[in-house]
């Protein structure tokens, strides 16, 4: 990393550069900023001011910033536009830091995984997607964070990509791996559709396995196995 860049600007790349397809809304006093190529999209998204803050090599850094008590108001118009974004936080009190306030991560906020009220439309499902297989058979699961329905199907591609057009998902994951081809597919159902990439081992049948009957508390996914509960 360049001598020239401060321990601010420091702070700022060692969390965007874990997160670089994601917008960093990067908290600093009232204010939460973005730079660069965030801040270039946030501004075109947003119709906020794009000014400038300091300089990388001799160029000078975009930035544009937004109030950090209206941002669940911005937050919604960067999902509605199909972007995903990371909430950096101040985890110190400024008054009591030596040095640079330390910053956290405390959100990784999807149009899919969105759980904040008044950000997502409140009449309509926000389903957020996962599909796996091949032309031969495919599995579908959708999820509604916000209703708590999680519903599983399967079938032929075409039956499967059906079944998207109407459930028409906010995002699905998706694995790494998938050919172009398929990927096309997929975004072809929506204008704007976000496909999140996830590695192949996610999807893995006995990970799967585990994850449901571990978070579900039961010895089988299928529910004719679960046990009837006592009262």
């Amino acid at each position: 990393m360049s001598e020239d860049v401060t321990p601010l600007m420091r702070q700022y790349l060692e969390i965007k550069n874990q997160f670089p397809e994601e917008i960093v809304f990067f908290r600093m006093g009232d204010f939460y900023e973005m730079f660069g190529e965030d801040a270039k999209t946030a501004s075109r998204i947003l119709g906020i001011a794009l000014t400038s803050r300091g300089q990388i090599r001799g160029e000078k850094i975009p930035l544009a910033g937004i109030p950090y008590h209206a941002g669940e108001r911005y937050l919604s118009k960067l999902l509605k536009a199909g972007k995903k974004v990371v909430v950096c936080e101040q985890v110190e009190d400024p008054k009591l830091a030596k040095g640079i306030v330390k910053r956290e991560v405390v959100e990784i906020v999807t149009p899919g995984t969105v759980m904040t009220e008044g950000v997502i439309e409140e009449t309509q499902n926000n389903y957020l997607a996962g599909l796996c297989g091949d032309e031969s058979g495919m599995g579908l699961s959708f999820l509604d964070l916000t209703t708590g329905e999680f519903k599983l199907d399967e079938g032929g591609i075409n039956q499967i990509l059906e079944k998207l057009v109407v459930l028409s998902p906010s995002e699905i994951i998706v694995p790494h791996s998938w050919p172009e081809e398929k990927v096309k597919k997929l975004k072809a159902i929506r204008e704007g559709m976000i496909l999140t990439f996830l590695e192949d081992w996610k999807f893995d049948y006995h990970f799967a396995y585990q994850a449901l009957t571990q978070h579900f508390k039961v010895n089988s996914p299928d529910c004719s196995s679960r046990s009837a509960p006592s009262y």
